[in-house]
Order: structure tokens, then sequence, then C-alpha cells
């Protein structure tokens, strides 16, 4: 077989794969503003964030039900608080926010949940206290300042008013990521995704 399409070229512990992906994924997470912007155009706010949930759920049903079993009980409660916090409620703050705001800014303020985080986690989760971690939220918050205010800032009474859902959102993300961090660890991600959207998935779609 072709190294190409062998399992050892695509190993995640190399660092050109490892950045490879992170680009990956940031254009992922970058377009999905853009895309529910678009969203807008035909659909309420709470319509879209309805669909981008249902459709989750949908797509995870067969995940869910391979590790519905494997899963103990006692982490349960915490993969609810991730399906909330980690998708349910923010899918509806960013759609909301973004009936107000541009894409691009809606995206520029997301960059506050590694700051959220941090604080979050020193505040209500305990953790020890990590000089890099705070030196890279430090930096994150600097360039997401940057970029907001690159082509200064014009925002009225009732744009700021939107900005406050963004950060609302940025919060419960920051819940949600220390609440893997903390308890979730021995978990897969796809686990733990799978299993979040069973709390939030039904009520949402229906």
């Amino acid at each position: 077989m072709p190294q190409i399409l062998s399992l050892d070229f695509f190993d995640l512990n190399k660092k050109s794969w490892q950045w490879i992906t992170l680009l990956f994924l940031a254009f992922i997470w970058g377009s999905s503003f853009i895309l529910m912007k678009r969203g807008l155009d035909v659909y309420s706010h709470t319509e879209v964030a309805a669909l981008r949930m249902s459709i989750s759920f949908l797509c995870l049903i067969p995940f869910a039900i391979k590790y519905f079993k494997t899963i103990e009980k006692k982490y349960w409660k915490y993969l609810a608080i991730v399906g909330i916090f980690g998708n349910g409620i923010p899918a509806f703050l960013f759609t909301k926010a973004q009936t107000g705001l541009s894409s691009s800014l809606t995206g520029m303020l997301n960059s506050l949940v590694p700051l959220f985080t941090l604080l979050l986690g020193l505040i209500l989760f305990k953790t020890k206290f990590k000089a890099n971690r705070f030196i890279g939220a430090f930096i994150g918050l600097i360039g997401a300042i940057g970029l907001i205010t690159s082509n200064g800032i014009d925002l009225n009474n009732s744009q700021l008013s939107y900005t406050f859902y963004v950060v609302a959102a940025t919060i419960c993300y920051a819940i949600s990521v220390n609440t893997i961090n903390i308890h979730l660890k021995e978990i897969g991600s796809l686990k733990i995704t799978a299993a979040s959207f069973v709390f939030i998935g039904p009520p949402i779609l229906i």
C-alpha cells in the first residue's frame, strides 16, 4: 500500500499533522459563524440554532447507541453539563447575537473562550495556576482586541447589547471545557460528544 494511504502517514503524533488538523478545525469553526449568518436570511435565530443541534444529534445517534452502555453512571451528570453548556445554550445565544452583529465580529468575540476558561477554572473549579496557560490566554486576549479594534469600534447601544450574548456563550463554553478537563478525562472525545447530545438533542429536535 502506498505510504500516502497508510495509517502511519496520518499520525497525529507528528507535528505536521497536528498543525494541519488545527488549521482545518479553525476553518470549520470560523465558517460556522458565516453559515449561521446566511441561515438567518431564511430562518429565525431559534430555528437556525435548533436545526444545527438537531442535525448534529441525528448524526450522532449511532455513536450514542454504541457507547451508551460503556459509560459509567458517575459520568452522566457531567455529560449533561457539557451538553447543556457546551452545545445547547451557546447555539441559541450565538444565533441571537448574529441578528445584530456581523459574523466576523461574533467570531472574534468568541476568542474570549480561553480567558474565561482560565478564570472560571481558577475561581470555580479550583484548578492549579500555571503561568504558561495565563500567558497563552493573555496573548489570545491581546490578539482578539487587536482584531476587533483593527478597523475601529463603532458599536451603538443596540449592537452593544448583542455582544453580551456572545460573552454569555463563551462563559458557557468555559464551563464545559473545565468540566471535561476535570471530570471527563478518562472518556474519549467522540463518546463525550455523542453522549452529551443525548440530553439536548430530543427536546431541541421536538
